[in-house]
């Protein structure tokens, strides 16, 4: 659980079995009665170093689970509420190792800001505020021994573990991870909290499912600030440290270069500054020089590359904030289609190729699709759609060149400059193609026609399906948006059902 365990205590005779406690307010630690066990602690000399009261009985309160993890200074387990048998994660810091190591302001920092945290989380109106996904601070309890954090208790572990298990990540998927992530910094910078220690061990994945959310965990390093507040002190973890921490001076934009790190991992599987040292990976961050154009990167699309690079910046004035990165076309594509597709065909590959062979049957093909679709042939004679270096992209609704900022949806935009890249710097064709589309987006794609000068490609996004058409010899990229249609998945088999509506051109 990333730092939340270099406050605990390793030794076995300070780990005794204890439990944890609940309340849904932490403003009422002020106020709350003692236990009655406190009485007893008093006469024995327990000398309490919280500057509130809490309960003080563990036992009384809470049923002790297994083991989640184990560090330095402690150990956290799971527990229940023994009065509503709601399950939560206790972490227990011994107050012995924190004398030892002057980490009494630490524990108290780290308290506070998860007790605003908390209180922002529990509005009067119940509902959670967007962006919360926060492990949320419970209940505090101190006796002799240990101070006990109860916080949420995330069943699905570290986001580390699962990227180690899975090696990389779909864009769709990482898409959603980022997309809570930064909502979650949005969140915690509204409230002047830059966190410090953002990396895949302090993001818990709420339940083992594979389409789970995240919450940010972990605030031992986190620091309260004010607008143009810089700090100089070294903290966090090597490899993602942002540059200006290894200069001393810094502020909240620390935070955005961590979750630049964690897109780039989710997207490669490894990080982007290493070395065999501590020293070599700082003089590597510092360079700042990133590898976005070979091995794992020539399968990604160009917009989740432009999104990385405007997060990993070593300007700080340049580097996006999260609200700014959460408007990011990236997002705007991934998140709207995620979950939208259409369940896929037992027994078949979702690009299937169908092997049309000649125009007569193209034509009979588009025509139970869309009678608007214009024929591979047809794209050909566009008026002054020949290019002489590089690839012409071509409405093929208005019969007109254009170029990739005058596509209007981010989807398409995406999908358009992917196919410029893999067609025109790696030499691919339309049915390579298909399955990088596949693993990037998630859309289903059909090869409608291939032959040495020509392909036809169409590709399903859910929402919408397109019309691709690409000439080698002539390097024209043409796209068409097709009417809406019905897919039935019969007997392991799509077919097309023709709909009455028509949407206009883009």
């Amino acid at each position: 659980m990333g730092n939340c365990l270099n406050l605990f205590s390793s030794d076995e005779d300070l780990l005794l079995p204890h439990s944890c406690v609940s309340t849904n307010n932490m403003d009422r630690f002020s106020s709350r009665a003692l236990c009655s066990s406190d009485v007893a602690n008093t006469a024995l000399g327990f000398k309490p170093i919280l500057p509130f009261p809490t309960p003080s009985d563990l036992d009384a309160l809470y049923e002790v689970g297994s083991e989640l993890g184990r560090g330095q200074f402690g150990v956290v387990r799971k527990c229940n509420s023994r009065v509503t048998g709601e399950p939560f994660a206790c972490k227990s810091i011994s107050k012995l190792h924190l004398y030892m190591t002057d980490g009494i302001e630490v524990v108290l920092r780290e308290i506070s800001i998860m007790t605003r945290i908390s209180n922002h989380a529990h509005r009067p109106d119940n509902q959670t505020p967007q962006g919360c996904n926060v492990v949320i601070l419970h209940e505090v309890v101190e006796d002799n021994t240990f101070i006990h954090l109860v916080i949420d208790l995330c069943n699905g572990g570290e986001l580390f573990d699962q990227i180690a298990r899975k090696q990389r990540y779909s864009e769709a998927q990482a898409a959603k991870l980022m997309k809570n992530l930064l909502e979650t910094l949005q969140f915690c910078h509204s409230l002047g909290i830059m966190h410090r220690d953002v990396k895949p061990e302090n993001l818990l994945l709420v339940d083992d499912s594979d389409d789970s959310s995240i919450k940010l965990a972990d605030f031992g390093l986190a620091l309260e600030f004010s607008p143009g507040q810089k700090f100089s002190d070294m903290a966090g973890t090597a490899c993602y440290m942002a540059p200006e921490v290894l200069e001393g001076e810094y502020s909240e934009e620390v935070d955005m270069w961590s979750a630049g790190i964690i897109m780039y991992v989710l997207l490669s599987g490894m990080p982007p500054f290493w070395g065999d040292t501590e020293e070599d990976i700082f003089n590597a961050i510092r360079e700042g020089q990133l590898d976005l154009s070979s091995g794992r990167w020539l399968t990604i699309s160009p917009i989740a590359i432009d999104l990385i690079s405007l997060m990993l910046r070593v300007d700080v004035t340049s580097r996006c904030t999260p609200a700014q990165a959460l408007g990011h076309p990236w997002f705007t594509c991934l998140t709207a289609t995620r979950n939208k597709l259409y369940p896929p065909i037992v027994g078949q590959s979702q690009c299937e190729v169908l092997g049309i062979k000649n125009d007569a049957s193209l034509i009979a093909k588009m025509s139970v699709m869309s009678e608007d679709v214009v024929p591979c042939r047809d794209y050909l004679h566009v008026k002054n759609a020949c290019s002489s270096r590089g690839i012409t992209v071509v409405n093929l609704s208005e019969s007109s060149t254009l170029d990739m900022e005058q596509i209007n949806y981010a989807e398409l935009k995406m999908l358009m400059e992917s196919l410029v890249v893999a067609l025109d710097k790696e030499g691919l064709s339309l049915s390579e193609i298909i399955s990088k589309l596949r693993r990037q987006f998630g859309w289903m794609c059909t090869v409608l026609t291939k032959s040495t000068s020509d392909e036809t490609l169409m590709v399903d996004m859910g929402r919408q399906r397109y019309l691709i058409a690409h000439n080698r010899s002539r390097k024209i990229l043409g796209w068409k948006l097709l009417k809406p249609q019905y897919f039935n998945h019969v007997r392991g088999r799509s077919r097309a059902v023709h709909c009455s509506e028509r949407i206009q051109p883009v």
